[in-house]
């Protein structure tokens, strides 16, 4: 099994669409799923479901996550 890193996937499911959201921290990881979309939604359309979008990216830097008090 590859080591894929700090992962946060997020699912919406709205009827039969699919919207995915994915933070991964290994920039190898990130290419990877990117690199498999299309076997994902083709997987997906076989279960009857539609991959609305999906989305691959980095996580944030941590100050962005910070708000000022003001």
């Amino acid at each position: 099994m590859p080591r894929l890193g700090d992962v946060d996937a997020r699912l919406h499911i709205q009827g039969q669409q699919i919207t995915l959201s994915v933070i991964a921290s290994n920039a190898e990881t990130r290419q990877l799923l990117s690199s498999e979309t299309l076997s994902l939604r083709t997987q997906l359309d076989k279960a009857g479901l539609e991959l609305a979008s999906l989305g691959v990216a980095a996580p944030r830097e941590a100050g962005e996550h910070e708000q000022s008090a003001g």
